[in-house]
Parts: C-alpha cells; structure tokens; sequence
C-alpha cells in the first residue's frame, strides 16, 4: 500500500518540492543580476579548479570501495576493473539523476550481466546504501553536537538547531555499531531476513563513507570565495544539513533544494560568488564524472566493432550491454536540458556584437526557437530511447546534430556544441541496442517521467525569469525581432517547448485511449483455449 502511494506521488511531491525551491531561490537572489553570476563562476581560481577536480577524482576512487566491500559481503567475486568500472557508472549516474536512474538499477543490470544472482545483487545494493546512511549518520551526529548552527525560520524545516539532529543520527551509528558487534546479528522484518556484517567489515563501512563525505564536502569547500570564512569542520555541518535535506527530497541530484539550503544557512555576503562556486560543483563533480561515463561506455561500443580490439572488447561489452540504453538515453535527456536552458538566458558578453557582424537577424532567431523546441524534444525521446525503439535512434541523431548547428547560429555557444557533438560520436555506435519497431508514440510517460520533463520545464521558465527581471513584460515582446533584445527570443523559445511538451502528452493520452480494444467474444476464448 505504501509503496504503491510512494509510486504514484513521490514524483508529484518531489515536482513540488522543486517548485518550492525555486520560489525561494528567486527570493533569496532577487536583488542581484545574471551577470553577476556570471562574474562568480569566472571569479573562481584556477588553482581552485584544478584541487577541486583532483579531490572530486580522489572521491570516486574512494567510491569504488564501497562495491568492493559489498561484493565481499555477499561473497560474490567479480574482476576488479569490472567492479571499479561499474562502481564509477552507477554512482556518476545515480549523483546526477537521482530517482529517474538511481545506481541501483545500473548496479543490478550490470552485476545480472556477470552472473551474479538477483538477492545477492538486492544484498548488495542494500550494504552499498547502508554504507553511505551510517556514514551520514555519524558523521552528521559528531558535527550537529560538537558545531551545531542554528536553522533558519526562512526554510520552514521542523526544527532551530541541528543538536537534535545530531542527537538522533549519532544513536543511528552506535545503535548499527552495536548490532553489527552481536553474535547473533540476524534481523528479521516479516518474511525477510538481513544479516548485517560482522563489527570488522561495519567499521570498513564506516571509514569508506566517511572519507567519501570529507572528500566531496572538499570539493565544495575548495571552490568558495574568500568571503565565506567558514572553518572546514562548521562548513561540514552545512553541507551534511544541505546534503540530507536534498537526498530526502527526491529531487533528481537535489537540484534547487541544496541551493537553497546552503544559501540560507551560510548567509554569505556575496551571493553572486557563492552561487557560482555551487554551479562549479555541480559541473566539476556532477557533470563531468558524468560525461566521463557515457564516453567510457561509447568508446567500449566503438572499439567492440574495430576487428583488432573487437576480442579484447568483447567481455566488456557484454557486460555493459544492460546499461547502455539507459546510460545514454539519460545522457539524451541531459543534452535536451542544456538546449533549454541555453535558449532560456542570454549569450555570453561580447557575443552579441560578434552575432551582428556574422549572422543575419533571421537566422539567429530560427535557430533560438529551433533550439529550445529540440532541446524539449530530446527531453520527449529519452523515454523511446529507454525502451531501445529503433526510430528514436534515427531521430535523435538528427536532433543532436541539429542542436550543434543551432548552438552556433544562435550565439557561436560552442562550449555548448562540443558537449552535443560529444555525445553524438558516444551514441552513433550504439545501434545495435535499439531494435525495437513500433510507433514512439506508443511508449508512455511514467509518472517520474512526467514530473521530470515538467520540473526541466519549471526550471528553464524560473531561469528566463531571472535573467531577464529587468525586462518588464509587454504584450509586444512576442513581435520583437531584433538582435540586441534577448528577452524576446527566450520568451518565444520557451513557449514554443511548451507547446511540444504539451502536445506530446496530449497526443500520448490519445493513444493510450485508442488502444482500448473490445470485450473478447466467445470465438476469441475458444482460440485461447486451444493455445
């Protein structure tokens, strides 16, 4: 019953919650400009930059040792580069997507592909998550009681301080410690039985969790101005505050929830830098892992096809078949953001002026509007892709390339082209997983699937917004054409993707009423019968 309610509105509660934080984003920046961002990110050091990436690579190595652990828990042997391989791929995927791919179903379609046995894999999945609460659990009980700051009445959360907080999460630890340490260490829940692991292997667990907490709290802390003068240990209490309240949201990767978290409880006084280091540590240690995934798992599917690394490739490819779809399906739906979220703000400075010189008005302004509507149509198509229909292969290949094109026609992004072109050499070699005939129009939209495309939706509607606030709103603005006006193309951009995203729910209900077929009649139960 519970699961069955979780199903249907979890994703609706999490749409919510999103909406929530937006609103409260707008309220918290509301007297700062886009540029002003603009001018945190680039204010970022590189020196910043570089131990960020090198802390963010000594974290997913860290990550990797929680499979390992697990796999020895549930006493499965699997190759270690297969194991470090999937580790890495399910926690890049599981960081950034959250609830719509969670490592879990990448960890059980990837283990099930090395012939290890659905309740080993459930043990194993359930060791891995536990390991990363008893962490949580520890290392927020020993900050919240020994550093505890004071929450906020901005965040309506259910509580003034985080004492109590730590209170609760550092009886979670020992209470697991002292369960771990019993001879008899069986737990019975109904008709399941969990055994956890001896108090040798917990305390491994511990120590896992731990440093990956301390290492991607490090990530973050590296990357603030210098404004923010926070100790290491107090920002910890911060960013596990922040980290909890994001995870328990569901919000995929917590967007917009741990902005906000992390805004009100440091109070900076220079927001526009505070923002941008978040939006660093979004890109360098979501993003970029990401990304790095996905080429991992195209250059496997390209080098399985090349006839002197086809045997060496093989295994390999086997065992990442599973996943590909998904992988890059999401990888799709990322793409479809970027378009949307690059069609929803302005250019970079200085671009405008290169625009003028170069394009004629009616280029740039097709391609704006033929970028947010491919943008929302690669959002619509990850779903085919998910269910490996071979027409949406076909088609996202032409919207990939089209988005490259219209990612230079409309502002010469082409930071944001090479990432498009990126993932279209990653998908082009992988064919051979979308064999599936049949109309995309058949395939419908989960729940989650729903919430997501509207949440991105929500989002690019909340960054036009601010971005263009100093631009009051005029029934003429639809009519505007003219270069040096920004506003009025995001304005067309975005209505027209919601146009596209409405007209394919629209058109998916319809063929899902159309479907219904009539009763069976007695010559239909005679034909059954016989088979």
């Amino acid at each position: 019953m519970l699961s069955r309610v979780a199903r249907r509105f979890g994703p609706l509660l999490a749409l919510l919650l999103l909406l929530t934080a937006l609103f409260l984003l707008h309220s918290e920046l509301k007297q700062f400009h886009w540029n002003d961002f603009r001018e945190g990110l680039h204010d970022i050091r590189p020196a910043q930059l570089v131990l960020a990436v090198c802390l963010t690579i000594a974290n997913y190595l860290s990550l990797t040792i929680y499979d390992m652990l697990g796999l020895r828990y549930v006493g499965e042997r699997v190759k270690l580069a297969q194991a470090a391989f999937g580790s890495f791929i399910a926690f890049a995927v599981g960081n950034s997507f959250g609830t719509l791919l969670s490592g879990s179903t990448v960890r059980y379609r990837l283990y099930s592909a090395a012939g290890i046995s659905l309740n080993s894999i459930v043990r194993l999945v359930v060791f891995i998550n536990v390991s990363f609460w008893i962490g949580v659990a520890a290392l927020a009980g020993l900050t919240f009681l020994t550093s505890p700051i004071d929450v906020p009445r901005s965040l309506h959360l259910p509580l003034h301080s985080t004492r109590p907080l730590g209170l609760i999460f550092a009886g979670i630890a020992i209470s697991y410690l002292a369960i771990c340490a019993r001879k008899r260490r069986v737990i019975s829940v109904r008709s399941w039985d969990f055994t956890p692991p001896d108090i040798r292997l917990s305390l491994l667990q511990l120590f896992v969790s731990t440093i990956d907490l301390l290492l991607a709290c490090g990530v973050l802390y590296v990357l603030l101005p210098d404004s923010v003068s926070l100790p290491y240990w107090q920002f910890l209490t911060v960013y596990l505050l922040a980290l909890v309240t994001s995870v328990i949201s569901q919000v995929p990767g917590g967007v917009g929830v741990f902005e906000i978290i992390m805004l009100a409880l440091l109070q900076p006084t220079e927001p526009p830098a505070v923002v941008g280091a978040l939006l660093a540590f979004r890109l360098i240690y979501y993003l970029v892992p990401l990304s790095t995934g996905v080429v991992l798992l195209g250059v496997s599917e390209l080098l399985a096809h090349h006839h002197t690394a086809r045997r060496a490739f093989a295994s390999l490819r086997t065992w990442t078949a599973p996943i590909a779809p998904r992988v890059m399906a999401f990888s799709v739906f990322l793409a479809g953001v970027i378009l949307l979220f690059s069609g929803a703000t302005p250019p970079a400075a200085g671009r405008t002026e290169l625009l003028r010189r170069a394009m004629p008005l009616p280029v740039i302004e097709l391609s704006h509007f033929a970028g947010s509507v491919i943008g929302m149509l690669l959002l619509i198509l990850a779903r085919s892709l998910q269910r490996r229909v071979e027409s949406a292969y076909y088609l996202t290949i032409a919207l990939l390339v089209g988005g490259v094109i219209t990612s230079i026609l409309k502002g010469f992004d082409w930071e944001e082209a090479t990432i498009l072109a990126t993932m279209l050499a990653v998908f082009l070699p992988c064919r051979q997983h979308f064999y599936r005939k049949g109309a995309m129009l058949t395939e419908r939209f989960t729940p989650r699937w729903m919430m997501a495309i509207i949440g991105v939706l929500a989002c690019t509607v909340w960054l036009m917004l601010f971005a263009f606030k100093h631009v009051e709103y005029q029934h003429d603005l639809w009519w505007k054409f003219e270069i040096a006006h920004d506003a009025p193309r995001s304005l067309r951009g975005v209505a027209g993707a919601a146009v596209v995203a409405l007209a394919a729910f629209s058109l998916r209900v319809m063929r899902a009423r159309g479907k219904l077929g009539a009763m069976p009649d007695q010559q239909d139960f005679e034909i059954a019968r016989s088979i």
